[in-house]
């Protein structure tokens, strides 16, 4: 705690960041990084700037061929210790005898374990699949708890390479701030900014000689504010304004003219294809009283042999936390077994 007052916590990131960069629109794309774990900038605790501070100093890491090229190389190192990966193959629900997990419901049938790791959806994972009423005594009730903004990602696929991509892009709009405060008080923000994401610029295994794989992420409320109603007249709303945008950035005048694929994901997809509670995309949100020893940990007093790793599980969201939260439940899971 110390450490974390000298951060500033108490103060919001964006009231930090002013102290010492008066630029307006640079502050604003700063801001926007803090914007990848799904928090606002003008809330959220000032100890978030690290994370626009550690990408411009250390930079970031592509793998080729894309995320799912790190899965299927995980996916590989399991079958090769001799584990066995189950696919199309939901959990309905997960065991208990005398407050420890002993195994899993899973297509109708019972399966035992020593342990049980979860790494679906916290809150998903709570409400949905520990059904004992005397475990669930042990859980703070997850409506207690705060959540992240969900996300509409729009992908595109295009038969033409656009060289004022780069891998990572931001566009910001003049109402930056409202924009922003739109989508955590409920509603689809009306000026975008927006995320573009182009690996074919730096990965020529993502797609097709000459062409480009480009994906674009606005930020939009979580299911659980109920004031957007996800029909297919808001995801051409959406869809539109997205091109639009798009089209008023030099060097992308034709990018219309040159879709090929298009595809998209709302906080729908992310409610009912990846079961996270309320169509978050970055679960709990990072507030102060869910960071550090706040947030989830990987294991729940009371309850044996159960473990979590994912999102909302400290140290928290993002691809390199939730990896680091992966390590932590492996390194407990093998001290336990160690003596």
């Amino acid at each position: 705690m110390p450490k974390a007052l000298n951060f500033k916590a108490f103060t919001s990131s964006y009231d930090d960041a002013k102290k010492y960069i008066k630029n307006e629109k640079l502050l604003d794309y700063l801001m926007f990084q803090s914007m990848y774990v799904g928090i606002s900038p003008y809330t959220s605790p000032s100890i978030y700037n690290i994370i626009p501070t550690i990408t411009q100093y250390y930079g970031l890491y592509h793998i080729k061929g894309g995320m799912y090229s790190y899965i299927k190389a995980l996916e590989q190192l399991i079958i090769d210790k001799g584990g066995i990966i189950h696919t199309s193959s939901p959990v309905h629900k997960i065991l208990f005898k005398h407050n420890k997990a002993n195994g899993i419901v899973v297509n109708g049938q019972n399966r035992y374990s020593d342990i049980v790791v979860c790494s679906s959806d916290y809150s998903y994972t709570i409400k949905s699949l520990i059904k004992d009423k005397d475990i669930r005594t042990f859980i703070k009730p997850i409506d207690d708890l705060e959540y992240s903004c969900s996300t509409f990602i729009l992908y595109l696929g295009l038969n033409k390479k656009y060289p004022n991509l780069n891998i990572h892009n931001i566009y910001i709009n003049n109402n930056f701030k409202k924009n922003i405060e739109d989508t955590f008080n409920g509603y689809l923000p009306k000026d975008l900014s927006m995320y573009i994401y182009c690996p074919s610029s730096v990965d020529d295994s993502i797609c097709p000689k000459n062409c480009e794989a480009i994906n674009i992420i606005i930020r939009v409320p979580n299911t659980l504010s109920n004031k957007v109603t996800w029909t297919s007249e808001t995801i051409y709303y959406l869809t539109k304004k997205i091109l639009k945008t798009l089209s008023s950035i030099s060097g992308l005048e034709d990018i219309t003219e040159h879709i090929v694929y298009i595809n998209h994901l709302t906080p729908l997809d992310f409610k009912n294809k990846f079961n996270t509670y309320g169509g978050c995309a970055f679960g709990l949100s990072h507030t102060l009283k869910q960071s550090i020893i706040f947030r989830p940990q990987c294991q729940i007093p009371k309850i044996k042999n159960l473990f979590f790793t994912g999102a909302s599980i400290h140290p928290g969201n993002g691809v390199a936390m939730v990896l680091k939260s992966s390590k932590i439940c492996a390194t407990k899971i093998n001290k336990m077994y160690m003596h």
